[in-house]
Parts: C-alpha cells; sequence; structure tokens
C-alpha cells in the first residue's frame, strides 16, 4: 500500500476514533466506483455500501426499539429515517472531513459533491462490520449518530415551511431566499442565504450546499422573531393580509 494512502488511512481512523485490523477493507470503503490507475486491484465500496446500509440500519432500529417502548411502527420509523437519512450521513461525512481525504485517495477524479460522501459513511460501516463485528459498529453508529440524536431530529424540522406559514400570517407574503455561493472551504463550498419579506432583511445562513443555506436562515428567523417582526409595521403588510384579517373578523 502505498505511503500517502497510509498516510490517508490513518488520519480517517483518527477522526472515526477506532484501528481497522484488515487494512484492505479500509482502503476498499474509501474506493469510489469508477477506473482509476492509482487504485487498480481494489474493489469499489458499493457492496460494503450495501452491507454498512443493512447493519446501520439494524443497529438504529434496535436501539430506538429499546428507547422508546411505547411508541408504534410510525413515529419509531420517522425518528429512524432521520438517523440513517442521506442528509445525515453526507452532514456526518463533512464533520468527519471525508471529501478532502477522498479527494487525497482520488485525486484525478472529480468528486460528486454530495453523493459519494454519504455512500462512504454506509461503507465504513460494512467494512467495520466484517472487520470486527456488530457490536465495533453499534459502538461506532452510538458515538457518532445515536449520542446526537436530538440535534438530528432538530435537523428534520420544517423550518423553511414554518417560517413561510408565519410571514404569510404576519406580512401577506411568503419570504424570498437570495442565495448566493460565499466560498471554497477545504471540505467542500459554502453558501450563503438572506432571508427577506417585502424587501426588510429578516436573517442570514450559512450552508454547504443551497438547501442548507436557507435551512439556517430560517431556522434563524424563527429564532431572532422579536427582533425583525417590529419592522413588519402596519406600511409594510399587504393589502391581501389586510383584507385576510377584515374578512376573519366579519365572519
Amino acid at each position: 500500500m502505498r505511503s500517502e494512502t497510509e498516510r490517508v488511512l490513518k488520519m480517517l481512523e483518527q477522526r472515526l476514533g477506532i484501528v481497522y485490523r484488515d487494512r484492505r477493507l479500509l482502503h476498499e470503503a474509501m474506493t469510489l466506483e469508477g477506473p482509476h490507475e492509482a487504485l487498480r486491484g481494489t474493489p469499489d465500496n458499493e457492496r460494503l455500501e450495501f452491507l454498512g446500509d443493512a447493519v446501520l440500519g439494524m443497529v438504529v432500529a434496535e436501539y430506538l426499539y429499546r428507547l422508546f417502548p411505547g411508541e408504534k411502527e410510525g413515529p419509531l420509523t420517522r425518528r429512524r429515517m432521520a438517523v440513517v437519512s442521506g442528509e445525515t450521513l453526507d452532514h456526518l461525512a463533512r464533520q468527519l472531513g471525508l471529501q478532502s481525504l477522498l479527494k487525497a485517495l482520488h485525486a484525478p477524479r472529480i468528486l460528486r459533491q454530495d453523493a459519494d460522501r454519504g455512500s462512504v459513511v454506509e461503507a465504513l460501516i460494512g467494512a467495520l462490520y466484517l472487520d470486527q463485528g456488530m457490536e465495533a459498529c453499534r459502538e461506532l453508529i452510538e458515538r457518532l449518530l445515536l449520542s446526537r440524536m436530538d440535534e438530528l431530529f432538530e435537523r428534520r424540522r420544517d423550518f423553511k415551511s414554518e417560517v413561510n406559514n408565519l410571514l404569510q400570517e404576519l406580512a401577506g407574503n411568503p419570504p424570498t431566499f437570495d442565495t448566493q455561493f460565499n466560498r471554497r472551504t477545504h471540505d467542500g463550498q459554502e453558501f450563503i442565504s438572506k432571508l427577506s419579506v417585502r424587501n426588510v432583511l429578516i436573517a442570514e445562513g450559512i450552508g454547504a450546499t443551497k438547501r442548507e443555506a436557507e435551512y439556517a436562515a430560517s431556522k434563524a428567523a424563527l429564532g431572532t422573531r422579536s427582533e425583525w417582526e417590529p419592522k413588519l409595521a402596519p406600511g409594510t403588510r399587504s393589502a391581501f393580509a389586510t383584507i385576510g384579517e377584515a374578512l376573519k373578523k366579519s365572519r
């Protein structure tokens, strides 16, 4: 194994907080589909991704089953989806800095910004299952994901719809988002989103994608309502909002 590859894999193990016994499995988990001269002879990670997806689902389902003994299938399923969704895994991958490590291993390749990273997390879990079994996977998943479950549930809230409904009620108009590329980071891109209504700036948010930036701006708007609501003076409210209120009173 090349010294640069070994250096990258050791860095990954440090970030995961675990050491793989079989280095070939770890290398395979970080090998993306497609021809690459430097990676010839190493299978891509699709089979490990398949296995890791099943292991992750099983560990999370068992954890939630034991944690919420009175809940029905529907709420349990929604909780599980909050943990195993592609968005959650991609967020974890960014926290681990997987994009920069993948670039080091796949230098000539142009990596997709979102799709590769979440699948690599699943592949790493699949590799760990073959390397050390279910208990090691359970410890890793609980430490990296399940210990942050409240945060994950919070991320699943539809802040954008909430702020849209609120501003429709207060100002008679939906918010507008001006979302632009801000800068490149060591692990991808950063976008900034400015949320306004009737030309009044309400909040700003930053994220690794346009969607995440708008999510962050919506969450910030809900958290700072007392600061911006006074700016929506009666003169800024639309005629439709005023008519709507009059109709409600006349009923």
